[in-house]
């Protein structure tokens, strides 16, 4: 992950950290959607997803409603391959669906629901800033079936589509952190900053590394991955090796929002030093987790 200090808004912990910020996010929206909001509320970071008790969970980096209750899904992507991205999307979509919709509600009474990736790459290859996405009909393409859900991939290299002074400017400091073109990318930018320079948020950072993430990872997945992974036919290699990048991510996911959660409690408990021991010691680690409630 590199220092602390060097991090940008494309870092998925510092981007999570930063749009916290309601009128921040608030801002991100309208930008990428082109439209105005009134408020938004519920801002939740890296927050566990499940549609029950044996469904696979997701994590999503950013989650808010606005005041006529839509919700908005917002993930910072850096790795774009697919269809694994694709396939993501529609299930984050699921999720969120299931947590927006209140036991015992109708489905009337379900919201407008928006997933958006910011990718620092092209997801498509067509160079376009946005892609939008929703759900019509192929045998007449003007028929859609306005069920209120979307999909959203912002493209931090795109050159062409509809855009605003506001989205080049996003998208420019996006790609390189140097250009700062507008108000509101100054405010993100300064939100960076102050991020970087904090103490505090540096050590909690350190829970994001790449080496923790995967190692603690790893060691969750383990069995889990190999037992159900490897039972596939062994004619589906290709299937196989997906699947099992899958459960590799969210294996990651939940390793980081563990930690994260961890981090956290132990902080409030004035018991931060004892953070990096449980890293290196599996055991140490689980009965940390256990004594927080977080296994």
């Amino acid at each position: 992950m590199g220092d602390a200090r060097e991090l940008t808004i494309t870092d998925d912990f510092m981007f999570g950290s930063v749009f916290s910020d309601l009128e921040l996010c608030k801002g991100l929206l309208e930008i990428i959607l082109g439209t105005t909001i009134a408020s938004v509320e519920r801002a939740e970071l890296q927050e566990p997803l499940a549609a029950g008790s044996l469904s696979r969970a997701g994590i999503v980096d950013l989650l808010v409603r606005d005041e006529e209750g839509n919700a908005y899904d917002v993930e910072m992507q850096n790795e774009v391959r697919q269809p694994y991205l694709v396939r993501r999307a529609r299930y984050y979509g699921s999720l969120v669906d299931t947590a927006i919709l209140d036991r015992g509600a109708s489905f009337g009474d379900l919201r407008d629901r928006v997933v958006i990736f910011i990718c620092a790459d092209d997801p498509f290859g067509l160079g376009y800033k946005r892609y939008n996405f929703r759900n019509v009909c192929l045998q007449d393409g003007e028929l859609q079936m306005c069920d209120g859900s979307e999909f959203v991939f912002v493209n931090a290299r795109g050159v062409r589509g509809d855009s605003t002074p506001s989205l080049d400017a996003l998208l420019g400091y996006l790609a390189d952190d140097d250009i700062v073109e507008s108000d509101y990318v100054n405010r993100v930018d300064q939100a960076v900053r102050t991020r970087r320079a904090d103490p505090k948020w540096r050590r909690n950072l350190m829970l994001w590394s790449q080496k923790y993430r995967d190692d603690f990872a790893r060691a969750r997945m383990e069995g889990r991955d190999l037992g159900l992974e490897e039972g596939r036919e062994e004619g589906r290699k290709k299937g196989l090796e997906e699947g099992r990048q899958e459960g590799r991510e969210e294996g990651r996911q939940q390793a980081v929002s563990d930690l994260s959660l961890l981090a956290q409690k132990l902080d409030d408990s004035g018991r931060s030093s004892e953070l990096s021991q449980a890293i290196r010691d599996p055991e140490r680690l689980d009965a940390l987790l256990g004594e927080f409630g977080i296994k």
